[in-house]
């Protein structure tokens, strides 16, 4: 074995053991944190609301995903589930104009197009589609 397959050997070997000992180190710190948060969506969505009517939960959902950058699932995630218990606390008295549009989430094509024209011209893609898929539970 040559000095610089050793090394190289080496190298990849403590990078290895790093990766074990950060993933042991967070294991434990990400279900928590994932919980505690999701927790405070919760609190925060239901106040909401119980104070609001569902048209604004939905603008505020797609408000807190605005800033979402494309990809990153988490935020946008972040972003329905405050839609999904919003929209729950707010009850069934939606204003004609919220459900109007909204397809069946079995019209796939349908689907397809009415979150095309309402969340492409928006810029808040990731999250806007996440909350479209609430928002069809919601009005069928």
């Amino acid at each position: 074995m040559t000095a610089k397959t050793a090394a190289l050997l080496g190298a990849g070997l403590l990078i290895l053991l790093s990766a074990a000992l950060a993933f042991l180190l967070l294991k434990g710190r990400a279900p928590t944190t994932f919980l505690g948060a999701t927790a405070s969506i919760r609190t925060a969505a239901m106040e909401y609301g119980a104070a609001g009517t569902p048209e604004a939960c939905v603008e505020r959902a797609l408000d807190l995903g605005a800033p979402c950058p494309r990809l990153l699932v988490g935020c946008a995630t972040r972003a329905n589930l405050f839609a999904y218990w919003c929209l729950d606390a707010a009850g069934s008295e939606a204003g004609p104009q919220l459900c109007a549009e909204v397809p069946a989430s079995t019209d796939i094509f349908g689907t397809r197009d009415w979150v095309k024209d309402r969340c492409g011209p928006k810029g808040r893609d990731e999250a806007c589609g996440a909350i479209s898929s609430t928002l069809q539970r919601y009005c069928h």
